[in-house]
């Protein structure tokens, strides 16, 4: 079956709000769409659509603690306007065909990547906005996903993001534990920031950039 889903919290007069949005159980919504619009999301509990899109459109941090999951040409659309997109939980996995990760102050950290399992026939994109951004991009792909093609992903309405950029000399540091990295958009790390990819496959370790 096929169902959609909107889970909004609206914005008080000064347009900051004052709550959250929990998923504390399994969503399953077949080959429907999800859409949660608040203030801070907290992901405890696994989300799935097969083939669906899952779009996730917070003011503040998006908590990934459990797997958000679009398969079979499904799209991930993550993001936190004003705040981080954090993983929060072991193994907290985004899965999808093509997958989009926006924020305004960093994507994953150092100690606590954003896991994702991107199928090789689609492509993931990512982009820090804070021109005062705190943090940088660090995303790896895991074994099961195989190659990582980093490309051109649309957001929400259509426009299209191209490649993994930060701001205000924050790194990129992008990850392919069983598989090639290919590189069909900008890298862009700002100013001073550095970029590491790393790729591992059956052959050895490699990076393509295309």
């Amino acid at each position: 079956g096929a169902g959609n889903l909107s889970l909004l919290l609206r914005a008080d007069s000064d347009g900051l709000g004052d709550g959250d949005v929990v998923i504390n159980q399994t969503i399953n919504l077949g080959s429907g769409n999800l859409t949660a619009t608040g203030i801070n999301l907290q992901v405890n509990a696994p989300v799935f659509t097969d083939g669906g899109q899952i779009t996730i459109d917070q003011q503040g941090d998006v908590n990934i603690g459990h797997g958000i999951n679009a398969i079979n040409g499904g799209r991930v659309l993550i993001t936190a306007i004003n705040g981080s997109i954090n993983n929060t939980a072991p193994l907290s996995l985004v899965q999808a065909t093509n997958v989009l990760l926006t924020a305004a102050n960093g994507i994953g950290s150092s100690t606590n990547r954003i896991l994702t399992n991107v199928d090789v026939a689609g492509n993931v994109a990512a982009q820090v906005t804070n021109l005062n951004a705190n943090r940088g991009i660090f995303i790896t792909e895991l074994a099961g996903g195989g190659d990582l093609r980093v490309g051109v992903v649309n957001d929400s309405v259509g426009n299209p993001v191209a490649g993994i950029r930060t701001t205000n000399d924050q790194p990129i540091d992008v990850r392919v534990e069983n598989g090639s990295l290919l590189v069909n958009g900008p890298i862009v790390a700002d100013g001073t920031g550095s970029v590491l990819l790393n790729a591992n496959n059956s052959a050895g370790a490699t990076s393509n950039v295309n």
